[in-house]
């Protein structure tokens, strides 16, 4: 592997392919989560694996149509409703430290969470709902490989 695709790699956060798998999760009890990541064209070194959770309300908010007469795609518009966000819990678990991952080999690590601190499970409410987010990335030069956002039910 050349210095050019190192670069590329270190930029684009294509270093590993990261997964989480959370079988179920609860606000009531401790519940396990696991994360794998394959290393892909060079080795990694790693400051540490973390596991990132939002937990959102999103409400409706209506969109008043404006005064006058109104173009075609204004009255879409203003007939749309849109969400808006609010962030009510966040967390990040720190699950491995001081790593040297190798190119080629997949690894995987298991941690418990514990959302007891947290008020709101999961709902899905017409106009109002709770959404639970998780993201598995490893902290590392350049930009950090992750497994993207994943919504979760929470019980």
């Amino acid at each position: 592997m050349g210095v050019l695709d190192k670069i590329i790699s270190y930029v684009t956060g294509n270093s590993a392919k990261i997964d989480l798998f959370i079988p179920q999760a609860s606000l009531n009890f401790p519940f396990r989560a696991s994360i794998k990541a394959f290393i892909n064209d060079h080795d990694i070194e790693a400051d540490y694996v973390y596991l990132n959770i939002q937990c959102m309300e999103a409400k409706k908010a209506y969109i008043p149509p404006k005064e006058g007469k109104l173009t075609d795609n204004e009255k879409m518009l203003s007939e749309l409703n849109e969400w808006n966000t609010k962030i009510l819990f966040k967390k990040k678990i720190e699950v491995a430290r001081h790593l040297l991952l190798k190119k080629g080999l997949e690894y995987s690590w298991d941690t418990t969470i514990d959302l007891s601190g947290a008020e709101k499970a999961s709902t899905h409410g017409e106009t109002c709902k709770i959404i639970w987010k998780f993201q598995a990335a490893i902290n590392m030069f350049g930009i950090n490989p992750d497994s993207g956002w994943k919504t979760i039910e929470v019980s």
